[in-house]
């Protein structure tokens, strides 16, 4: 991107937009400084999401979401209990049991993970079904644990929409055509706002190309209809100078 020359405003935060007939105006704000606003012809939300909490916090002994937090807790001699039936449940099954936990459960009301990861982990290490959660308590279905790692999933973050309303779609992300076109005029959705596709950096790559391209060709096609404007008006013009 530097050496495209391409404008970075990096340590600022988009705190709306606002679609008009013209383009997208943003308001960015830095710390220390006075908000401000500028113009954009299109706006790429590319924003990713956020652990799925189900109102849950993170503190000691319970994690919300995957992450940094799971990976520097010493679990060693820990009675762990995982929530969550995806692939990062049963992955950190493993991690946790390397590292050395005294018992590794998990909780999953439904079983989501690929067949590959759920065939690692012993059957009686995975209780299906609903179950009880006493958060404050530290328990699931009576049984007290010393760490809690809450994997439910990602969801959209409100506050990636910068206050505009997309269509969502029924999972509750952000619904786009297959230019990653938003339902909004300008407004393009790529990467894991969007759910195009399996949740990976090189599919938000991608989804970039896709919505650049989709740019460049209304850019080219609007520069092409004004280029026949003008030739309209001139042979018009010359025209009324031959009458």
């Amino acid at each position: 991107m530097i050496a495209h020359q391409v404008a970075l405003q990096l340590d600022t935060f988009c705190e709306s937009a606002r679609v008009h007939e013209d383009g997208v105006e943003l308001r960015l704000s830095r710390p220390g400084s006075v908000a401000t606003t500028v113009q954009a012809r299109y706006l790429v939300m590319a924003c990713g999401v956020v652990p799925r909490s189900a109102g849950l916090s993170s503190r000691l002994g319970l994690i919300v979401g995957p992450g940094t937090a799971v990976a520097e807790t010493d679990l060693r001699g820990r009675r762990v209990a995982i929530l969550g039936g995806g692939d990062n449940a049963f992955e950190n099954w493993q991690f946790a049991t390397a590292q050395g936990a005294t018992s590794v459960t998990i909780f999953a009301r439904t079983v989501r993970a690929r067949a590959s990861l759920v065939d690692q982990v012993p059957a009686a290490c995975v209780r299906r079904g609903p179950f009880d959660f006493d958060a404050p308590g530290q328990r699931v279905n009576g049984q007290r644990y010393d760490q809690i790692l809450v994997l439910f999933g990602y969801e959209l973050a409100r506050h990636a929409l910068l206050g505009l309303e997309p269509a969502l779609r029924a999972d509750g992300f952000v619904w786009t055509n297959s230019q990653a076109q938003t339902s909004l005029p300008r407004v393009f959705a790529i990467g894991e706002l969007a759910q195009r596709a399996h949740p990976c950096c090189a599919t938000a790559m991608a989804d970039g190309v896709v919505a650049a391209k989709a740019i460049q060709r209304e850019l080219e096609s609007n520069l092409a209809a004004r280029g026949r404007g003008v030739v309209r008006r001139l042979a018009a013009a010359g025209a009324q100078l031959l009458g």
